[in-house]
């Protein structure tokens, strides 16, 4: 295949992640590796995808693990396998993936939203104030940042 082909079929297979069809999805991404890709975005979503879709779990993270080692700067290979370790029971080293993401893109939504769902609110900090409490609220938001600096 050469590369718009190929760009063609990752397309094809994001928008059946997108909608849900992990295994069609997982078998065109399979295309594109036995065709010889080395594209660390086509290694990452294949491996998302055969670890959820497929139940092959040890395979996936280690192919979302070497996307992560070939291009260290690019969120949306942590933001997946953050994923991958959150769908399979492990939110705790999903939020570790996530912070370290943080470091590389901030201002990332998607690793704002994906944080947010791993590590949900914390109690308020004043509980004897209700959460929309001005207090509470930018005490908490205080104490993300904080966390978020220290992490």
């Amino acid at each position: 295949m050469n590369f718009e082909q190929r760009e063609e079929v990752f397309g094809r297979a994001l928008q059946m992640y997108r909608l849900g069809l992990l295994r069609d999805a997982a078998r065109e991404l399979g295309r594109l590796i036995e065709d010889g890709s080395t594209d660390p975005r086509h290694i990452s979503y294949y491996g998302l995808l055969i670890a959820v879709g497929e139940g092959k779990v040890q395979k996936g993270l280690a192919l979302c693990e070497q996307a992560v080692e070939e291009v260290r700067y690019d969120s949306e290979m942590y933001l997946n396998l953050a994923k991958l370790h959150f769908r399979t029971g492990r939110p705790s080293r999903a939020k570790e993936v996530l912070l370290q993401a943080l470091k590389i893109d901030p201002k990332n939504p998607a690793l704002i939203r994906q944080i947010a769902r791993v590590n949900p609110r914390a109690n308020p900090i004043l509980p004897f104030l209700t959460r929309k409490n001005p207090l509470n609220k930018y005490l908490g938001l205080a104490r993300a940042r904080l966390f978020l600096t220290l992490a």
